[in-house]
């Protein structure tokens, strides 16, 4: 246990590359009620990292601001980088972290429109910041911005890493049939990405593969190490890797 009171199992939910949850449950089956300072239970962790508890209703009116005449003061920190105030806005302000930002030209044409989550992305936010956004508005890892793009499409753009993915991909698992204004999904986004995360890409973005199944189970299937594949470990990084990809 470390000094913030979390187990390994805690951390490996949240940080690993490719979940390794289930082999840390094993040699310890009480894990699943041991606390942690900051969330409660292992049960309660994997719920918010790997399926959050909850379905797509009918949206209520949408919130939206113009960045030429009254910009978020959460879009003006995630537009300057400083990811310590957008940790702290997203806290005290969650009514900002539902509002779109948007921006038109001189003749009132739209030339983009995005919530928080859109943004970071684009300004390539750190990880922390990404799940502070998404912990207080779990619905926008489902909404697209005015290209049609869902927060994972522009992660695959921006050639964000592994974890970015995973904390996407958790969130909205069904984001992989989604397609943008382009008529692409993210998995067909990555099969012409230039990142170097791309081979991860197309492993985790396209249902049936072991990575897809380890990253979207659901927290009842962590807890209990059930259909999770055969885990080995890399050993030039040390992160735990799918035995079959």
């Amino acid at each position: 246990m470390s000094s913030s009171g979390k187990l390994q199992l805690h951390h490996t939910i949240q940080q690993t590359q490719e979940p390794v949850v289930g082999s840390l449950i094993g040699p310890h089956p009480l894990s699943s009620t041991t606390f942690c300072r900051s969330l409660a239970t292992t049960t309660f962790y994997a719920s918010f990292f790997y399926n959050p508890p909850y379905t797509m209703t009918k949206r209520q009116k949408e919130l939206e601001c113009d960045f030429e005449t009254n910009p978020t003061t959460l879009y003006l920190m995630i537009h300057q980088a400083d990811w310590e105030g957008v940790d702290y806005q997203a806290g005290n302000s969650p009514e900002e972290v539902r509002t779109f930002v948007l921006r038109r030209d001189a003749d009132g044409v739209l030339k983009w429109r995005l919530l928080p989550i859109h943004s970071a992305i684009l300004h390539d936010a750190p990880l922390a910041t990404l799940e502070t956004l998404i912990h207080a508005y779990k619905e926008s890892a489902r909404i697209p911005d005015d290209h049609g793009m869902l927060p994972i499409h522009l992660a695959i753009k921006k050639h964000a890493g592994p974890e970015v993915i995973n904390l996407l991909l958790s969130a909205y698992p069904d984001c992989v049939d989604v397609t943008n204004s382009h008529g692409l999904t993210p998995y067909q986004m990555a099969e012409t990405s230039s990142s170097e995360h791309q081979d991860y890409y197309l492993r985790a973005l396209q249902r049936g593969t072991p990575t897809y199944a380890a990253v979207t189970a659901s927290w009842s299937d962590l807890l209990c190490g059930i259909n999770l594949p055969q885990l080995t470990t890399d050993p030039r990084t040390g992160f735990g890797l799918l035995a079959s990809q």
